[in-house]
């Protein structure tokens, strides 16, 4: 896949360490009707709190997109619909740690290719992280971050997320399998 991005000057974010791990969680009491959710996290912790301005990063659409070989992938925030559930994870971001959630199938398309690249909007950072004198000046290298991706990183995050499911699906089994508790569902009590 060939973008614009590819053609433009880029600039490499110097991340301290990143980690990936899945989000996987019933968002009801067992009770009520049956919902699993599957999301996975990565995390990024910067050298120099690069993200200056992080408080646009959930705020605009067009903070982020992810770009491999096969795909460009369009980052929004899935799990802010969600955000009234109690246990619903929340995503950080201060001026050192970004945590970009995504969907199963925005993963499986992900992890079809070896490496992917991250690209920011270079709203999210200030002037000082590009070293210019004039602020004004919006002729700045786009900001990315390389990854270099892992398919067995990939399928132990989904073997776990699975395992997840299946202890919830076995609790939700074995709870409206009990004649009273269907009842109670069928009322909705």
């Amino acid at each position: 896949m060939v973008s614009g991005t590819t053609i433009a000057q880029q600039t490499e974010i110097s991340i301290e360490k990143y980690q990936m791990k899945n989000i996987c969680y019933n968002p009801y009491e067992i009770s009520h009707g049956k919902s699993f959710l599957r999301y996975y996290k990565f995390t990024f912790h910067s050298y120099n709190s690069v993200f200056e301005n992080y408080r646009l990063f959930n705020e605009y659409d067009n903070m982020m997109h992810i770009e491999t070989d096969l795909y460009k992938l369009n980052y929004s925030n899935p799990i802010s619909n969600y955000s009234y559930l109690d246990k619903s994870p929340k995503v950080i971001t201060n001026k050192k740690t970004i945590e970009i959630v995504l969907d199963e199938d925005d993963m499986k398309k992900l992890y079809q290719s070896n490496s992917a690249t991250l690209v920011f909007n270079s709203d999210l950072f200030g002037s000082d992280y590009y070293g210019l004198a004039r602020p004004w000046d919006r002729n700045y290298p786009i900001p990315v971050i390389s990854l270099s991706l892992n398919k067995s990183d990939f399928d132990y995050e989904l073997a776990e997320c699975d395992k997840k499911y299946n202890i919830y699906n076995e609790e939700y089994e074995e709870y409206h399998s009990k004649p009273t508790n269907r009842l109670k569902s069928f009322f909705g009590l």
